[in-house]
């Protein structure tokens, strides 16, 4: 069946776009990469040997390779052309100056042929673009789409900068049990030179880079972070200082050589959301324990800290993280934020014992001296990319929290009895919805900010995360075969979990899994085969990592998943960890069906939504949805977009007909009424 559309356009494209991406700059040596030439079914490419292209693709308008989820299809027309664009995965994109978050689209371009009409085969490939519509690399033969035969162009575009990170404050206030990480301390005295690659020699160096390489880390004391309730089993955790289990309260737990007894360090930090303000939100950290049961001064042993007023006196809160911006999506903070509370004035807010064993000066008293100003807070300083242990690489921002302040101890605070200084520095390394992925923090009490150049203590995460990257490595009639790479460093993943379905993960909830149907899937180590597909049908599947975690303090095995497509890391919803791979079985008939009862409506931002009645023809894997501007020839007719079983599809194309046919494994089905 066939509808007319009035729809226009909904993007303007220049000459400058193909003359960016289909007349690249040709190789005269070694050939592109095989990641360059065979890209499909991946989700990391390795694009470093690609030659730099002089001709920038910046200024290109930002619609014309705005992101499409896989599968996805978009039609660019102008004068004489068309550029016809599909997308077929998300990843990461090694460029010669660097890792960049990439979309990978397949790439048509067909001129006008004056003579017969229609469109004439010019050049077809691959691009990589960013999440801001900026063309990274591509790929390009001269021919028909399917003929390889010629001599690939091939060049690497490289944008600056990275993406504009937003952390939003539903990223990071989580509920009890919503994930586990783990990661290495290097221990006190570590160099700050020997924690990346390159080496930098202070703090300050470090911070100023606009990349940072931890993947050299893969050893230490291994620490394990995690939310949980505030029970009883936790230490002085009830009726102490706020430290309730009023609603709105969540324990950050550390657990540091949490499979070794004898050396284990908890800490449990104690935090709220709150919601009093409306223009603003702010996680405030209200009290905790650090280094629990453990003897010692302040500074080695069990400390307590307490910044909420409770009955035995009046203290300065402390805003942990503020968002003080709002949009769309919710409250988030930036780079060039900052925020602290007021100066403490000597105010006892640091218990100096042993949970429950009183000592001589177990209270301690803190406010400003000298150069100390008596705060706390933090700060966003920039963006930057971060790659872990693991080998994961991520869009990250680079934040400051601080304390600095004296400590007393006896109330008053007279410097007689000026008992410690404190200036504590952590740079961490945020990423949405992950958190904080790597943390350094520096010695009790450093002179500044940027000139130490050893740390107190590290933690260098390398899980829980989704696969480094995913191939469909194997296709029969029946099924089809992945393998991941795990990372550098898999020894907390206990096991793996497949997700499938006929529609992708962004538009629906997987309707199948491994665990919901362990009989059609086959584990084999980092690899698996999911059998019992249909033949010549497109499916979309994703893999996520399972670890089992003992608490130490409760002894309670709970099992944690990774991040599950399309929830996705970083600020951009399309990318980019996990990911979803795209994938056909083998073999199939031809539908015989005609589709019936295509209807097209316009969206709320001016797409358009096609929907259309299901069809029941034994061979259908699909459906492929075919535009024109010209209704009288068969010949202007082309492919919009392919789609799985479904029965509506939103998009942009900028034909004025469309029609829709049943797709199967060896061909599609009738048109309908017209161009049988």
């Amino acid at each position: 069946m066939m509808v007319a559309s009035t729809a226009v356009a909904r993007f303007v494209y220049r000459t400058l776009l193909v003359c960016s991406i289909l007349a690249a700059p040709a190789l005269a040596a070694a050939p592109p990469p095989p990641d360059a030439l065979s890209p499909e079914g991946r989700s990391r490419w390795d694009l470093s040997a690609l030659s730099t292209a002089v001709d920038r693709a910046a200024d290109l308008p930002p619609a014309a390779f705005a992101v499409l989820r896989p599968g996805e299809s978009r039609a660019v027309e102008l004068e004489g052309s068309r550029l016809q664009l599909t997308g077929r995965g998300v990843g990461w994109a090694e460029l010669p100056e660097g890792p960049r978050e990439a979309t990978l689209l397949r790439v048509a371009l067909e001129r006008r042929d004056a003579a017969e009409g229609g469109w004439r085969p010019a050049r077809h490939g691959w691009a990589w673009v960013d999440g801001d519509a900026r063309l990274l690399a591509s790929v390009l033969w001269d021919g028909a789409p399917d003929d390889w035969s010629a001599p690939p162009e091939a060049a690497a575009y490289g944008p600056d900068g990275v993406a504009d990170l937003k952390i939003y404050s539903t990223e990071i206030a989580t509920g009890p049990y919503y994930d586990i990480s783990y990661g290495w301390d290097r221990g006190k005295g570590t160099p700050v030179s020997a924690l990346t690659t390159p080496s930098y020699a202070t703090a300050g160096e470090l911070i100023a880079a606009s990349s940072w390489d931890f993947s050299v880390n893969t050893s230490g004391t291994e620490v394990a972070e995690s939310q949980a309730e505030i029970t009883a089993a936790e230490t002085c955790n009830l009726n102490r200082c706020g430290y309730t289990s009023a609603s709105g309260w969540s324990l950050q737990r550390t657990d540091k050589s949490f499979d070794n007894t004898a050396n284990l360090r908890k800490d449990n930090q104690s935090v709220q959301f709150d919601t009093s303000d409306p223009t603003k939100r702010t996680l405030w950290l209200r009290a905790g324990r650090q280094n629990e049961g453990k003897t010692g001064a302040f500074g080695s042993g069990e400390t307590g800290y307490c910044f909420t007023t409770d009955g035995s006196g009046t203290r300065t809160p402390v805003p942990l993280y503020l968002f003080g911006h709002q949009d769309a999506k919710g409250y988030y903070f930036a780079p060039g934020d900052a925020w602290a509370g007021g100066p403490f004035n000597c105010e006892q807010n640091v218990f100096n014992q042993t949970c429950g064993i009183p000592n001589l000066f177990d209270k301690l008293y803190t406010k400003a001296c000298g150069t100390h100003t008596g705060k706390q807070g933090a700060a966003a300083i920039k963006n930057g990319v971060v790659r872990l242990p693991s080998g994961h690489t991520f869009n990250a921002m680079l934040v400051k929290v601080y304390a600095d302040f004296c400590v007393y101890s006896v109330s008053g605070c007279l410097a007689l009895f000026k008992a410690d200084e404190v200036r504590t520095i952590n740079y961490q390394w945020m990423v949405p919805i992950l958190g904080t992925v790597a943390r350094i923090r520096s010695e009790q009490n450093v002179p500044d900010e940027n000139s130490w150049t050893t740390v107190d203590e590290t933690n260098i995460k390398f899980g829980l995360y989704p696969p480094l990257s995913i191939t469909v490595t194997g296709q029969t009639a029946g099924s089809i075969t992945l393998s991941w790479d795990p990372g550098a460093l898999p020894q907390r993943i206990s096991r793996y979990k497949v997700y499938w379905d006929t529609d992708s993960g962004s538009a629906s909830g997987y309707a199948f899994n491994s665990q919901t149907h362990p009989g059609q899937v086959s584990f084999n180590g980092a690899s698996a085969t999911i059998s019992g597909l249909a033949p010549g049908s497109s499916y979309y599947l994703t893999v996520t990592s399972l670890s089992d975690f003992r608490n130490p303090t409760t002894g309670v095995t709970r099992t944690y998943e990774s991040l599950v497509y399309p929830t996705q890391v970083f600020g951009d919803p399309d990318k980019v960890y996990p990911v979803e791979v795209l994938a056909t079985t083998a073999g199939g008939c031809t539908p015989t069906q005609e589709v019936q009862g295509l209807r097209i409506t316009r969206q709320a931002g001016g797409t358009l939504r096609f929907c259309w009645n299901a069809a029941t023809d034994a061979c259908l894997a699909g459906y492929r949805i075919l535009g024109s501007n010209d209704a009288t020839s068969a010949a202007g007719w082309s492919t919009v977009a392919d789609v799985g079983n479904v029965t509506c599809w939103d998009g942009s194309p900028s034909s004025r007909f469309y029609l829709v046919q049943a797709r199967g494994g060896t061909g599609t089905g009738p048109w309908g009424h017209y161009g049988r």
